[in-house]
């Protein structure tokens, strides 16, 4: 569609090629800097559609259905920090007791702020 945002193109684009790859064609989707509902601090590390107990989508419309409503429903908020996100997601590898391999896509416009991880 003509009316994605750069962010949704990389998405479909990157996620089209993935999803061929996994079984389930689910996504563990988190999203970063941003005030949650209630919280009073910018969160770093969020389930994208809102179940921190079922992190994952259905997909790469899933992916782009649970941007969407991250995007109209939570207020941006600096700084980026992508140290709890790839610690979070490290471990989600972890916790995989049979070899799968495991792809990490983060997708800012802004500066990093926590380089040294």
């Amino acid at each position: 569609s003509a009316n994605w945002n750069q962010y949704q193109e990389a998405m479909i684009r990157v996620g089209e090629v993935l999803i061929e790859y996994d079984h389930d064609k689910r996504i563990a989707a988190f999203g970063f800097g941003a005030m949650l509902p209630g919280q009073k601090a910018a969160s770093h590390c969020f389930a994208l559609n809102g179940d921190p107990a079922n992190v994952e989508v259905d997909g790469v419309q899933g992916l782009l259905d649970a941007y969407a409503n991250c995007i109209t429903n939570l207020k941006l908020y600096g700084p980026t920090n992508f140290a709890e996100v790839i610690a979070h997601s490290r471990m989600l590898a972890k916790e995989q007791h049979r070899q799968h391999y495991h792809v990490l896509l983060i997708l800012t416009d802004g500066d990093i702020t926590d380089r040294c991880l």
